[in-house]
């Protein structure tokens, strides 16, 4: 809210509405909140009167723009991608300071610098910041060029492919045991499952989930992404993990 607050303050600058529903957060006590440190009490939004509604953007569109804004969080409240989607666009990537900025974390996340990929913005210095960026041509230069880096070494499809056989293959090193019972045609196994298990502490590591993908949000009129959502549902921890996967195994 405070975003669109900035498009009526200066629409020449900032083109940030919310889109379909307006509700601004239900604030108990001030202790409470986890956005006192950078929501000063005097300036939580109490309306949505008088703020811009707007469309949802789709990706082809951003293109249009200077500057690109990464809000924490999603339009459903969760986790985003969407700064994901914002490296290759050609323009200069501003996140919003808040406390959940930590909380969206990526895997490239340590490439990231700010001021030589990105610039953070908060309500307070949003409008001086991308006036002295529109009168620096050559930091805005490097700022383009440093985003469209982090896209071509960590966004693109054959970098992703890259991470994940990174990631797969750490977790093979550190379980050498485990390496060996789920694939069996690169190495031979010298215990079946079913032993490693028994010796597994299932209590503290063990927790089976289900992952689905789907479009959860299209019923009863919702809006339905480009892709299908991935979803986790938990069945089972503990104990009751570790039975569930011997019986499945094979003897």
């Amino acid at each position: 809210l405070q975003g669109c607050g900035l498009t009526n303050a200066y629409p020449k600058q900032f083109d940030v509405k919310w889109v379909r529903h307006c509700t601004p957060r239900p604030i108990k006590s001030l202790r409470n909140d986890n956005c006192r440190d950078v929501l000063p009490r005097k300036s939580y939004p109490v309306t949505c009167a008088g703020l811009p509604s707007g469309h949802y953007a789709s990706h082809t569109t951003y293109v249009q723009y200077q500057y690109l804004l990464d809000m924490p969080g999603s339009t459903t409240g969760s986790y985003s991608w969407n700064l994901n989607h914002l490296w290759p666009m050609g323009s200069v990537v501003l996140f919003w300071a808040g406390p959940l900025i930590n909380g969206s974390a990526q895997w490239y996340t340590p490439a990231l610098e700010e001021g030589r990929t990105h610039v953070t913005i908060a309500v307070e210095n949003a409008s001086a910041i991308v006036g002295d960026l529109a009168d620096d041509k050559d930091r805005v230069q490097d700022l383009l060029a440093n985003a469209r880096g982090i896209a071509e070494r960590f966004i693109c499809p054959k970098c992703l492919v890259r991470h994940v056989s990174f990631v797969l293959a750490s977790i093979r090193k550190q379980q050498p045991k485990l390496d060996a019972v789920l694939n069996p045609r690169t190495s031979r196994p010298t215990r079946s499952f079913r032993e490693i298990l028994a010796d597994t502490n299932c209590e503290k590591t063990m927790r089976l989930v289900e992952v689905t993908r789907g479009r959860l949000g299209c019923k009863g009129g919702g809006r339905c992404g480009d892709h299908g959502m991935v979803y986790t549902k938990a069945q089972a921890s503990g104990r009751a993990a570790c039975d569930f996967l011997s019986k499945m195994s094979k003897k």
